[in-house]
């Protein structure tokens, strides 16, 4: 399957391309099994990118069987960029003739949501954090929750801690939207990577190497967004409602007339 290969310098087992990886933070790359159980690939070499000794490792798919790949150094037909320095002492690789597909870097467990085509021209499966049922204007959380008794002896629902970050995200969206605050770039960018590492083992450097965001008007990022909001869900309920009020001859009945989420009908 192909994958991305990461070049760790100076790393000559996998004991050590291990602690490499944590240290690195590169362990979002990596299911955390397979990872501990040194179920990846890995070729140590001595001369790899930068002309440096060391390792590279491939991650293995983890929804897909089949053989991990050995991460062999073929420069003639791979790209190899050294990441920035604050980011870690490695290097990101790709072999031209297998690009990375979503399936690829699935995650075993995902979350559910709305199938987006992003830069790579494939689909990515976006989850959505709110739900808009009629009679909740302002959105419902779809986040896995768990069910812990309060103070008052009554049973309460929290979102689990792992989706704790993703529904703040999804709230600073609605906030922007709504006109509330606004956002910096790098917030945002940071959003939409995080967003996507929901269901993916995909990180910044991932994200831009397969150039999956864009800021045009109606480009990807806004996508992402939108998909994480629940929009593309909310736009499929009006759409229904307005063809059963058609077929039976009558307007649609709504809860006020528009979306609260400055959605359009």
């Amino acid at each position: 399957m192909p994958n991305f290969m990461y070049f760790l310098p100076e790393v000559s087992d996998k004991p050590a391309a291990i602690a490499a990886i944590r240290t690195a933070g590169l362990d979002y790359a990596f299911a955390e099994k397979q990872l501990g159980a040194g179920r990846f690939g890995f070729n140590a070499v001595s001369s790899g990118p930068g002309e440096t000794h060391g390792a590279i490792v491939v991650p293995a798919c983890e929804t897909k069987d089949g053989d991990v790949a050995s991460g062999t150094f073929t420069p003639a037909t791979q790209t190899w960029t050294k990441v920035p320095d604050n980011l870690g002492d490695f290097w990101l690789g790709r072999d031209h003739g297998s690009p990375v597909r979503p399936v690829d870097l699935e995650r075993a467990e995902t979350l559910d949501g709305a199938d987006v085509t992003l830069g790579d021209g494939n689909e990515w499966k976006i989850p959505a954090a709110r739900l808009w049922p009629k009679g909740a204007p302002a959105g419902l959380s779809a986040l896995p929750h768990k069910l812990v008794l309060g103070e008052d002896g009554e049973w309460q629902t929290r979102i689990l801690p792992r989706w704790e970050t993703l529904s703040r995200h999804a709230e600073q969206l609605l906030a922007i939207r709504d006109g509330d605050v606004e956002v910096e770039d790098a917030d945002a960018m940071t959003i939409a990577v995080d967003t996507l590492a929901v269901n993916y083992h995909v990180g910044p450097l991932e994200v831009s190497a397969l150039e999956l965001l864009t800021t045009t008007e109606h480009g990807t990022l806004t996508k992402v967004f939108d998909a994480l909001l629940g929009f593309p869900q909310l736009r499929a309920m009006i759409d229904e409602e307005d063809a059963a009020a058609k077929k039976n001859g009558a307007p649609r009945a709504d809860d006020g007339g528009g979306s609260p989420t400055g959605e359009p009908d």
